[in-house]
């Protein structure tokens, strides 16, 4: 993606650590107003990563879902 990129390398499972560029509470906010739970911003509790959110996903999420987020993040289609 344009806008982010996974911090973390190894394996995961429903949940990963996505770095972005832009300040995490304003790309939350941003996605809020597109009604997307954008993630948990990281910062909050681990200040060297200040510039990452940890995202879930499941079987729950459509992948329409999973693509509208991707998009509004800065990458997808």
């Amino acid at each position: 993606m344009r806008g982010c990129s996974l911090r973390f390398s190894g394996p995961t499972f429903n949940e990963f650590v996505v770095q972005v560029k832009r300040k995490p509470a304003d790309l939350l906010k941003g996605l809020l107003r597109k009604q997307i739970i954008g993630g948990l911003d990281l910062g909050q509790f681990y200040p060297e990563l200040k510039d990452c959110l940890l995202v879930c996903v499941t079987e729950q999420n459509s992948r329409e879902e999973v693509e509208a987020l991707a998009k509004a993040m800065g990458g997808g289609r």
